[in-house]
């Protein structure tokens, strides 16, 4: 079960997802089904983190944020707006480094995970 203050800070994230996307609350829906299926192990860890960087596409306050249910040791960073003409998100490992394109999740054939794939618990409850 989650302490009263991680489900405050979940329900804080939902809660910037729903105002940072007024003009798509699909956004919301989506970030739910996401956070279904992971809680019903059809989708690994890292195939969350990539769903969650092609949601927020464009968001990048809410890929930072999304940052507090990750694992110890996981960091996801956006490019900045400098960097825009080549969007990408960091995602820093105890493993190492990788780089994807925001759009990597649309991009990919299959649904496969990426080759350092390593199962990790998520601190989310859906």
């Amino acid at each position: 079960m989650a302490s009263k203050t991680n489900t405050a800070v979940a329900v804080n994230f939902l809660d910037n997802i729903k105002l940072q996307c007024e003009n798509d609350p699909s956004k919301y829906s989506d970030f739910l089904s996401i956070m279904k299926a992971y809680k019903k192990r059809r989708i690994s860890n890292d195939e969350v983190v990539l769903r969650i960087c092609e949601l927020f596409n464009g968001y990048p306050s809410l890929i930072r944020e999304f940052n507090s249910f990750l694992p110890p040791g996981y960091v996801l960073e956006p490019s900045s707006a400098r960097e825009e003409s080549e969007p990408y998100i960091t995602l820093n490992t105890p493993e190492g480094v990788t780089v994807y394109p925001r759009d990597y999740a649309v991009r990919r054939m299959g649904r496969s995970p990426p080759p350092q794939y390593r199962p990790r618990p998520f601190d989310i409850e859906a």
